[in-house]
């Protein structure tokens, strides 16, 4: 890429987008480089300039394609469509060899990252701790939703209630080495302190403010409590 069309791209996301810190920074490191390369005595190659995306709507045509493309890829038949945005996998194929899952039809973003997490369960299969298999499903559909320039932040709040309230189900059984990978998505959550007490992850709500409210999902709670001792 020279560095004019590398200026001029710049130029065009700031008339999407507006003149943003980082925007605004790389055209002031173009034009630098430019100023450079003009001169005899600091001759410089061109540069590669990645910008920043702006954040588009779900295209429903193109998220049916990729969801039709792993359906094909994978042999896996859609036995049933969801009203809601909930799925699930069947653990064992049809007479005709065919993996099942229930999904919703994916006409918008969340729709979308349920049939994606059906998809990687058939992909991975249902070794391994459970809570596990789940974060692996949701953190391939927001990949997903990442590939597609999808604002994620909403399907980011429904992923940590739904794979932390799978990890407090082991703990509160017993676990006590929660896998690497999840440690290391949430640096924020000291699982050492669910190690030997009952954890209850939720959503407490305000009256008004249910599951399909966008604003739902912010009111995760997480409460640790000791166990209770019994006396004989």
């Amino acid at each position: 890429m020279s560095l004019e069309k590398a200026l001029k791209g710049i130029e065009v996301a700031i008339s999407l987008a507006g003149e943003t810190k980082e925007l605004l920074k790389a055209k002031k490191g173009v034009e630098v480089a430019m100023q450079l390369s003009d001169s005899s005595e600091n001759q410089i190659s061109d540069i590669t300039c990645t910008l920043p995306l702006p954040i588009k709507d779900y295209d429903e045509k193109e998220g049916t394609k990729i969801f039709n493309w792993y359906l094909k890829k994978f042999k896996i038949k859609v036995v049933e469509w969801s009203k809601s945005s909930c799925g699930l996998a069947y653990y064992k194929k049809d007479k005709q060899g065919f993996w099942r899952i229930k999904v919703p039809k994916p006409t918008n973003a969340d729709k979308f990252g349920v049939c994606m997490h059906e998809v990687k369960h058939i992909i991975d299969g249902w070794d391994g701790m459970r809570y596990v298999q789940e974060f692996r499903c949701d953190k391939f559909a927001l990949d997903k939703l990442n590939e597609m320039n999808l604002d994620t932040t909403q399907w980011e709040k429904r992923m940590k209630w739904h794979v932390l309230s799978r990890v407090a189900m082991a703990t509160n059984r017993g676990h006590r080495n929660v896998a690497k990978e999840v440690k290391n998505f949430y640096p924020n959550v000291d699982f050492t302190k669910w190690y030997g007490n009952k954890v209850f992850v939720w959503i407490d709500s305000p009256r008004g403010v249910g599951s399909k409210n966008p604003k739902y999902w912010d009111y995760i709670k997480i409460e640790i409590k000791k166990p209770q001792r019994r006396y004989f």
